[in-house]
């Protein structure tokens, strides 16, 4: 377990209460090889230069996490793969509806296929259009994997979601790039991007 992930575990799981989350000083390429003769390499590592990145709002608000993976959540509302999904998830509740989303902060983070600009904009834009941007704190957006279309993601959010207002931290640690901090469902956070901080409680 990397370093920065090892010691996110231990606070979500064995620490205190109330823990932080800094940014990690180091990000890592994936392994494009899982098989066993890969077994002990070492993984290409760079600095971390960023931070956390404040691309709008204020630079402290807070809310309850809720959010996921965007693909995977955008599956839910949009179907692309399985044509049933939306209706499955719609019978049994499993995509909140909007007002459970209510002054929560929305977490969001890109897989491993690295959606292109266009759809990283498609989804965005579904969210939009239930209303969720209307009625949450904030949001916190996670680096991408090996930091692909970092900028293209990086312009696209304050472009697509088109409130000045809605604060947006982008470059966070978490999902499936890696090192990976834990964003626990349903915990209160406070974000301050001038302190480089998020307080989980």
């Amino acid at each position: 377990m990397l370093p920065y992930t090892k010691s996110a575990f231990e606070n979500a799981l064995m620490g205190e209460e109330t823990y932080q989350i800094y940014p990690s000083e180091l990000w890592y390429e994936e392994r494009t090889d899982f098989s066993r003769a890969a077994i002990g390499t070492n993984r290409i590592a760079y600095a971390n230069h960023q931070g956390f990145e404040l691309i709008q709002g204020s630079s402290i608000f807070e809310g309850e996490l809720l959010g996921g993976c965007l693909e995977s959540l955008n599956e839910m509302i949009a179907p692309v793969r399985y044509a049933d999904e939306m209706e499955i998830c719609s019978r049994y509740g499993i995509f909140p509806d909007v007002d459970q989303w209510k002054e929560k902060i929305l977490f969001l983070e890109t897989s491993e296929e690295k959606l292109d600009p266009v759809q990283f904009c498609e989804a965005l834009q579904n969210f939009k259009e239930r209303g969720i941007m209307d009625v949450i704190n904030g949001i916190i957006v996670g680096k991408p994997q090996d930091e692909a279309f970092y900028e293209e993601y990086r312009a696209a959010l304050p472009e697509v979601i088109d409130n000045p207002s809605l604060p947006i931290l982008y470059n966070v640690n978490f999902g499936h790039a890696l090192p990976r901090a834990i964003l626990p469902y349903g915990a209160m956070a406070k974000v301050d991007a001038v302190k480089q901080s998020i307080t989980i409680s």
